[in-house]
């Protein structure tokens, strides 16, 4: 009977686990509850955010999780309980410990990372079964109380203490009443503000229905959620909540706000006085707008409301009050409100009055990188009040904090570093909890932090970043659209194969891990550290390995959820390739290269289109199969490898002798090219001094008709036929093959050069002692498996090059180009589009050759190492770089054009279309003028700078910050890198030069 109770145990949690809220919200809308609405796996955030249908089933789910424990439980122990469910007394405790755990599961959910709703549904149901009279006069008391409470959830929360005392005076059960004060202990630990979804979804229809005005003039603190106070009021009591310092912060609600301003004097007066009550005459205060659509992740308004500081006296606080909601009336506020296809009618103000701190420094912090989307914590800074960061043209004190130190910053830092690094660190730590990439204002004054503003990063989004750090390894230089469709298909398809055994299945695209850049390859960063974080790798770890960032840093690998929800496939891996992998590498690789030889012998001539092209797609499907060893098989030789590294420490080896030993007593030959050069190099030594000089100047014809050198000839035909496919690039099957190039062969052998060893006998001798151990056999086992599977991909690969010449005279013929090259211009996708619809008529010949200037024009160029975004940066061949200015980007994107300066509003009419704007720095006013500009560079300004802001919003690129630019001259040609903040001066080449 204990297994069967510990296992129904298990059962009751899991059960209590499974979220159903979440899970009818997406099958229905496709919504993740959890970044949706209040964010809360409740039923009232599904009603509002799911629909009816999904909050009935989510209903029915949670009912479901009070009645299946109770039913089950008497089932199976019927004897222990007695024939009526209802009239068990004694042994009632080991149902309640079943509903307990199913509670348990809800609110500590496996599922959610051990989150979860709060489960009074269940609650409730489950009560209304065992003691009907309970679970209703509860109900009755959390509906007084909350009516009572209006929105102080101090009282609101009353109702759960009455738990155990209503249940015990009905039930007169001790077991009954220990597991309601068990449920209330639960319910206290887990309540909270954040957590009350009745407030947060219907305060608008409550508000709508009040008949009786409360005047109140609200303190925030960390009991009481108030509502109808705006985003930013709201996010300042996600502050308080987070017990960091905040100043002392009152808000007057949209509702009271209205009535203030346009009210008769009674309402207006009572309004007044509640605000006196709250105000100190000798304190001045920051009055802030906090509106219904403000500090929106899309839309930050910012700069559009006013703010007025160092207000001291009442008259003074409601002067300002009503100045500050009288700005939400403003020309600006409508402009912008149309631009960003929003109603006004949405619009509701309500206004922050906060106690201003004494200002030693004040300043701004992302929680990521607001440009570049890295994770890493952009600081700013000014000596004073945080306005100057906004308005006053400051260049602020700039700094980007990761790996727990201060990686760059700007020249003067006025800043204590471990003032900077409790910002940095406070503001990774509000960041985990606000759940969203956090941008926040703080103040220091002399002693701590004060912190007095959090909105989510205006306009943030996850950003594509490609580098081609590895592309470089195997698609070197320029790349035909033909060769990279192929192996970005082919490669990427392999390693989601891979993924997905170790994560399960994804929506992953092969063609989203990898984009064509200048005719280069690139791998989608961004992407890949999706992957990493769905695995539990920290994405700084990409960061080191792919941007070349901090490569001295070792970023901490945490286990997480995600780690421990793929452990199970992970682990199977990690087993099935360490210990398993070498009998498949003997068993099928033999087997599959077998299969590659009906492709070699395939007659072509006389095919069609439709049957070169499933030729073509079987092909492609078995290098699939091929290459996912090439992929595998490198890796495990590199894991070998490190443990041996390791061990070999303490003898103080180098790498070269380590190699020497490993490829040492190995048959590479069959894979080796220049081991079978060297041999015939040497044959060709030994030949009569006339036979050497006839082969040097006759043709590969006239060698083979020599009669003297039988041997030779037959080694040489040999090698054509082991190692004609190679060519200067495996990854390229566009490029000549050896043997279509039989004399560049003869030359090869004629001139091969031997190398020389550079390892010392006493080098090799201490190695010796450890060449029988178990790990240097795997070695080298993996090195030859290494250097066959490396060869044998190149051969299945350069297959294609047949088919696809084959396939190009068919095009010529059919006149869709003109040269059996130029398949080489087309993708993949395009040839086959062509074939399968029967696009014959349709000359692709203009395609072919703009690609081919194109190829030409950019053969020379210096490609950047990393793009940010799907947008690369601006070359010109045209064009030279004359100087380079360095400012603090602002507004990520490239863009070159001609400059135009305004320094002031009367120089508006200046800029045209597509204009790159200089600017000494901006205030609100300037907003108009951002609508015709390409991009902008100012001297002064920060991130948070109006010209920043705006940059961001209207999605062009900004850089500020930038001493000097005002030396250049209306119609000179710059170049603006968004990301990097680098601002270049380029000027036309004369073609004299």
């Amino acid at each position: 009977m204990i297994p069967l109770i510990v296992l129904f145990s298990f059962f009751s949690y899991l059960y209590g686990s499974i979220p159903f809220a979440l899970f009818f919200t997406y099958v229905l809308t496709k919504k993740n509850l959890l970044h949706e609405g209040t964010g809360n796996v409740g039923v009232i955030n599904t009603f509002r955010t799911g629909g009816t249908l999904a909050g009935l089933l989510t209903v029915i789910g949670e009912i479901s999780k009070a009645f299946v424990p109770l039913v089950i439980s008497f089932f199976l122990f019927e004897k222990q309980l007695g024939a009526s469910f209802f009239n068990f007394e004694d042994e009632r405790w080991i149902s309640l410990m079943y509903l307990f755990l199913t509670l348990l599961g809800i609110n500590f959910s496996i599922f959610l990372r051990f989150r979860g709703g709060h489960g009074s549904t269940m609650t409730f149901f489950s009560t209304l079964i065992l003691s009907p009279f309970s679970a209703l006069t509860l109900l009755g008391i959390n509906t007084i109380l909350h009516f009572l409470s209006r929105y102080d959830f101090r009282i609101k929360r009353l109702w759960i203490l009455f738990i155990p005392a209503i249940i015990y005076a009905f039930e007169r059960s001790s077991i009954y009443a220990s597991f309601g004060a068990a449920t209330a202990l639960l319910f206290l630990i887990q309540s909270g503000e954040s957590r009350d979804d009745y407030v947060r979804h219907f305060e608008e229809y409550e508000m709508s229905k009040r008949k009786k005005l409360s005047i109140r003039f609200h303190k925030l603190s960390f009991y009481k959620r108030v509502p109808f106070i705006g985003n930013k009021a709201n996010n300042l009591e996600f502050l308080i909540s987070q017990k960091v310092k905040v100043p002392t912060t009152y808000a007057l609600d949209w509702y009271m706000c209205s009535k203030l301003v346009d009210s008769d004097s009674e309402i207006k007066e009572k309004i007044i006085i509640s605000i006196q009550k709250r105000i100190s005459p000798t304190k001045s205060y920051a009055i802030r707008s906090s509106a219904s659509i403000e500090d929106d992740p899309e839309f930050s308004f910012a700069g559009q409301f006013k703010t007025i500081l160092n207000v001291q006296g009442i008259d003074k606080i409601i002067n300002a009050i009503e100045e500050v909601y009288n700005s939400k009336k403003s020309k600006n506020v409508q402009k912008y409100i149309t631009k960003s296809n929003l109603k006004y009618e949405n619009l509701r103000m309500a206004v922050i009055v906060q106690e201003m701190v004494n200002q030693i420094f004040s300043g701004v912090s992302f929680g990521k990188n607001p440009i570049t989307g890295l994770d890493e914590v952009v600081i700013e800074a000014v000596e004073g009040s945080g306005q100057l960061l906004l308005q006053d043209g400051i260049t602020p004190f700039h700094c980007v904090y990761k790996w727990g130190e201060i990686l760059t910053e700007s020249k003067e830092n006025p800043i204590p570093v471990e003032i900077i690094q409790i910002i940095a660190e406070e503001t990774l730590r509000i960041q985990k909890k606000y759940k969203k990439p956090v941008d926040l204002e703080w103040v220091y004054d002399g002693k701590e932090i004060n912190w007095v503003q959090v909105r989510p990063i205006s306009t943030f989004i996850g950003l594509n970043i490609y580098s081609n750090k590895f592309s470089k390894e195997f698609l070197p230089g320029v790349i035909k659209p033909l060769i990279f469709s192929i192996n970005i298909l082919l490669i990427n398809s392999t390693w989601i194969d891979i993924l997905t055994e170790l994560i399960g299945k994804n929506d992953l695209d092969p063609y989203l891990l990898a984009k064509l850049f200048y005719y280069r390859a690139y791998f989608n960063i961004g992407k890949f550290g999706q992957i990493f974080e769905t695995v539990g790798f920290p994405r700084e770890l990409l960061e080191i390995l792919v941007l070349s960032e901090g490569e001295n840093k070792k970023p901490k690998f945490k286990i997480t959820f995600k780690t421990l929800r793929h452990l199970p496939r992970v682990v199977k891996f990690l087993i099935n390739k360490l210990f398993f992998f070498e009998k498949r590498i003997n068993r099928d690789l033999i087997l599959l290269m077998n299969e590659f030889e009906k492709f070699e012998n395939e007659r072509l001539d006389n095919e069609t289109p439709s049957k070169l092209l499933i030729i073509i797609k079987e092909l492609f499907e078995l290098n699939r199969k091929i290459a996912y060893f090439s992929i595998i098989i490198p890796l495990l030789n590199f894991f070998f490898n490190n443990r041996l590294t390791r061990k070999l420490k303490k003898y103080k080896l180098t790498m070269e002798s380590l190699n020497y030993l490993l490829n040492s007593e190995q048959n590479l030959s069959d894979f080796n090219p220049h081991l079978h050069l060297e041999e015939l190099h040497t044959e060709f030594k030994n030949l009569p001094d006339n036979i050497k000089t006839e082969i040097r100047k006759g043709s590969f014809e006239q060698f083979l008709e020599i009669p003297e050198i039988t041997v030779f000839k037959k080694n040489v035909l040999n090698f054509i036929d082991r190692f004609g496919h190679l060519s200067d690039s495996g990854n390229d099957f566009s490029l000549i093959h050896w043997r279509e190039k039989p004399k560049l062969i003869l030359e090869m052998i004629i001139n091969y050069t031997l190398p020389k060893s550079k390892i010392a006998d006493s080098e090799i001798l201490p190695i010796r002692k450890i060449k029988g151990k178990t790990l240097v056999k795997k070695i080298k086992r993996y090195r030859y498996y290494k250097e066959q599977i490396s060869f044998e991909y190149t051969y299945s690969y350069s297959l294609f090059r047949s088919y696809f010449s084959a396939l190009a005279k068919q095009f010529v013929q059919r006149g869709i180009f003109q040269e059996e090259n130029d398949i080489y211009y087309l993708t993949f996708e395009e040839i086959i589009e062509i074939i399968e619809k029967d696009l014959w008529r349709e000359s692709r010949q203009e395609q072919v050759d703009r690609i081919k200037k194109e190829i030409e024009k950019y053969s020379d160029i210096k490609a950047p190492a990393t793009i940010y975004g799907d947008n690369p940066p601006p070359i010109t061949l045209d064009t030279k770089i004359y100087h380079k200015y360095i400012g603090t980007p602002s507004s990520p994107g490239y863009y070159l054009g001609q400059i135009t300066k305004v320094k002031s509003i009367d120089e508006f009419n200046k800029i045209q279309d597509g204009d790159v704007l200089v600017i000494p720095y901006s205030d609100v006013s300037w907003t108009p003028i951002f609508s015709k500009a390409g991009a902008v560079i100012s001297e002064a300004g920060g991130m948070l700078s109006h010209c920043s802001i705006i940059a961001r919003e209207y999605q062009i690129p900004a850089v500020v910050s930038v001493d000097g630019i005002f030396q250049l001259n209306d119609g000179d040609t710059v170049s603006v890198d968004g990301y990097k903040g680098e601002v270049s001066l380029v000027k036309r080449i004369s073609k004299d030069h």
